[in-house]
């Protein structure tokens, strides 16, 4: 007989199951070499995650949509083990302007947010951030895909006659 087993990574972020039967963190199927054929594992996210993919070692770093298992010679081999990988499927970060000195009135800045979202998606958002007058600094909270790639975010300059941009920062968000 044949085994393939199916574990996920982190039990907190998704299951398995086969087509009808309930999700578990690992799940198993058996079936004859020459003559059977494996299930379908069904992965799950929990709330909050998305299935990256499937890898055949605990610590890949690649991951890929589907597995499959093959047959050498007309026979499969005697086991196999697959892992599933989840991860957060959005992230809130914080952003806070600062500026070098204190206005007597309310200002507002626009902030550009521009990457590729993991599915590679582009994301372009624009942000207001308000710095309330008295004030040198404010923030804004924003919920955003998760990304193995950077987000770039930029000051939008020539918008408003009041100042210039000096930096532009970059932030990477991972879901692992």
């Amino acid at each position: 007989t044949t085994t393939v087993t199916y574990n996920v990574l982190d039990v907190a972020t998704g299951s398995l199951c086969f087509e009808g039967e309930s999700a578990e963190d690992k799940i198993t199927d058996t079936f004859g070499m020459v003559t059977g054929s494996p299930k379908t594992a069904i992965a799950k996210p929990a709330n909050g995650y998305m299935f990256v993919g499937w890898a055949a070692t605990e610590t890949a770093t690649d991951f890929s949509d589907n597995v499959s298992v093959e047959k050498n010679n007309g026979v499969y081999a005697d086991s196999y083990t697959f892992y599933a990988k989840f991860i957060k499927d959005h992230a809130t970060v914080t952003i806070t302007k600062t500026i070098d000195k204190a206005s007597s009135s309310d200002q507002s800045f626009i902030l550009n947010i521009s990457g590729k979202t993991y599915k590679n998606e582009l994301l372009n958002v624009d942000v207001v951030i308000a710095i309330p007058a008295g004030q040198t600094s404010g923030c804004v909270k924003v919920v955003l895909p998760v990304s193995n790639v950077e987000y770039s975010i930029s000051d939008q300059d020539g918008w408003n006659w009041r100042y210039k941009v000096k930096d532009n920062a970059t932030i990477t968000i991972n879901g692992g």
